[in-house]
């Protein structure tokens, strides 16, 4: 997954983003609740469902605007419009779900907000009520009236019920605090320099989810499942192991294709005279390998001297197949040349491939390919018998 300056976005788009850090953080601090899982803007903008209880959560992320929660701020209000909206079309069981308002503004001393950051135990549920009605009772706050219209549908038994599930998060963590929380959790998994790691690869995956849940093509998004892909992701960075980020081919435009026409290991692959969808498929190997080790080495999963033995080796397994070739007469024609290397570079590295690997059980083909033709782009290794005066 490509990394994202988060601070460089606008507040909407850093509010999609807390959605989703913190919708994560609650799926992976839900270990401990058996068969517990996640829903992204269903009832609310989410829901922890387990088989004994149920948490609506609302967020609301503020970073350069001032926001401060009052007794008739918006936040509050729009709030109480999707929760009372919920429990009178019974959609919301109010009996048994506690319903989370998470904002990083703070509350207002001696306001509703402030109250019900409180246990519930310690408030005066029947004050809340009647500050409640008083408020709803307006007409003038055009913007909240929505609100107070859904709040006043509903019996006083059911606004006692209500004031009783709310739990208020005042000031709440931000987005990067949430990333060193999830970090705390990972670090119960897999040693402290792999963290990165896998909190990329796992949020790159639960992104994935969250825009499956948006379409509608799944419902929840289950503890088990993110614990079986965490497992995963573990495995693909042990020492003998690395994770596969491009096993599929990129679909490069027109644009592109273009544009690697004056790479050198391109140029070596048209002297030998291989069809276009060759040199394209060449292109999509090189593409891979050159990002995905690029990828490795920002998540400091390979070193440099690692890159370099590997390099070596696959060098080496060129040069022994290489040293043969290069015995024919230099006088012979050159469309004779072109057909040699051609049937060369069928040979070795289409029809079969260097079985050399950077790691044991990282054995896909595009990075070994994909790396010859990076080699081949520095003009270390080539397929022509004349290669090297010839690009």
């Amino acid at each position: 997954m490509t990394p994202v300056n988060l601070f460089s976005a606008e507040e909407p788009t850093l509010g999609y983003l807390y959605q989703v850090a913190y919708s994560l953080l609650l799926l992976i601090q839900s270990s401990e609740i058996p068969n517990s899982k996640i829903a992204i803007e269903q009832l609310d903008d989410i829901q922890l469902v387990d088989p004994n209880s149920n948490k609506l959560f609302q967020l609301k992320y503020h970073l350069n605007s001032i926001a401060n929660l009052t007794d008739r701020s918006t936040d509050l209000w729009k709030t109480l419009r999707v929760w009372c909206t919920g429990i009178d079309n019974g959609s919301i069981d109010i009996s048994n779900t506690a319903l989370h308002l998470i904002t990083t503004a703070p509350a207002a001393e001696g306001t509703i907000a402030k109250e019900l950051t409180k246990e519930p135990s310690q408030r005066n549920v029947a004050n809340i009520i009647t500050t409640l009605d008083e408020i709803a009772s307006e007409t003038t706050n055009k913007t909240n009236q929505a609100g107070y219209d859904a709040y006043n549908i509903l019996s006083i038994q059911v606004k006692e019920a209500l004031v009783k599930r709310i739990f208020i998060c005042e000031s709440s963590i931000g987005i990067e605090e949430i990333k060193q929380k999830i970090y705390s959790e990972l670090r119960k998994t897999i040693i402290d320099n792999r963290v990165p790691a896998l909190y990329e690869h796992l949020l790159g995956w639960y992104l994935a989810k969250t825009i499956q849940s948006l379409l509608g093509s799944i419902a929840f998004i289950p503890f088990l499942d993110y614990q079986q892909k965490c497992f995963e992701i573990v495995d693909t960075l042990q020492s003998d192991n690395l994770p596969a980020d491009f096993i599929d081919p990129i679909e490069l435009g027109a644009t592109q294709l273009e544009n690697y026409k004056v790479r050198t290991f391109v140029k070596q692959l048209s002297i030998i005279g291989l069809p276009s969808r060759g040199i394209t498929s060449a292109i999509n190997d090189y593409y891979r390998a050159f990002e995905q080790r690029a990828r490795w080495v920002r998540l400091d999963l390979v070193s440099a001297d690692e890159e370099l033995s590997y390099e070596m080796r696959l060098y080496d397994d060129w040069k022994r197949k290489f040293d043969n070739l290069i015995e024919c007469d230099p006088n012979i024609p050159d469309e004779v040349k072109e057909s040699i290397g051609r049937e060369f570079y069928k040979a070795h590295y289409i029809a079969t491939q260097p079985s050399i690997y950077i790691r044991e059980r990282f054995t896909h083909s595009y990075l070994v390919t994909g790396s010859c033709q990076m080699l081949a782009d520095k003009k270390k290794i080539g397929w022509h018998p004349e290669f090297e005066k010839n690009c």
